[in-house]
């Protein structure tokens, strides 16, 4: 929080590529049968120890449920739940500091589609009608935790390209140091 009270998000980029997460959630549906698919997919791993196959089968199922999730319910939470005044990107590499009003992240976003066509077995894919919005179900400790601490499926919203953000929002600041 800022010494006027506003709330202030900041994100950090070290690089000038990659993407930055909107959203990092827990992916839990009961009624989708998605927890007990990794529980047999965990229980083959237990069994057959194959790492390869293990994550063959994780990432069909990220991309089988990828097809049928509601994009605009994650999207909706981020535009709804994200708990600031203002978002702050530095690029530490190129010295370049963004500002924006979180108000601005509804032309971030766009027009997002409700839902998306991730090809073969990829875990993400781009939202269609965003700003190279993507989403990707993945697992938040990978392959190799399954048997020790556990992982879970997570949803994640990630900016790409976080570079070309300032061209899309309408009033922000700009600094280069």
């Amino acid at each position: 929080m800022s010494e006027r009270g506003f709330r202030i998000s900041i994100k950090t980029k070290n690089s000038n590529s990659g993407s930055f997460d909107w959203l990092n959630k827990s992916y839990v549906h009961e009624s989708d049968g998605s927890r007990d698919l990794l529980s047999d997919i965990k229980q083959y791993y237990k069994t057959h120890g194959d790492e390869k196959d293990t994550r063959y089968m994780i990432n069909k199922l990220s991309n089988m449920l990828l097809k049928f999730m509601n994009v605009k319910t994650y999207v909706n939470y981020v535009l709804d739940g994200y708990d600031c005044d203002y978002i702050c990107i530095n690029f530490v590499k190129k010295k370049h500091f963004v500002m924006f009003h979180k108000s601005e992240l509804t032309e971030i976003f766009g027009s997002c589609e409700e839902y998306v066509e991730p090809v073969k077995t990829n875990t993400s894919c781009v939202i269609p009608g965003s700003k190279n919005l993507r989403i990707r179900l993945v697992l938040n400790n990978g392959v190799k935790a399954i048997l020790k601490k556990g992982s879970s499926l997570c949803v994640k919203l990630q900016q790409d390209k976080p570079l070309s953000l300032e061209k899309h929002v309408k009033n922000s600041i700009v600094i280069d140091y």
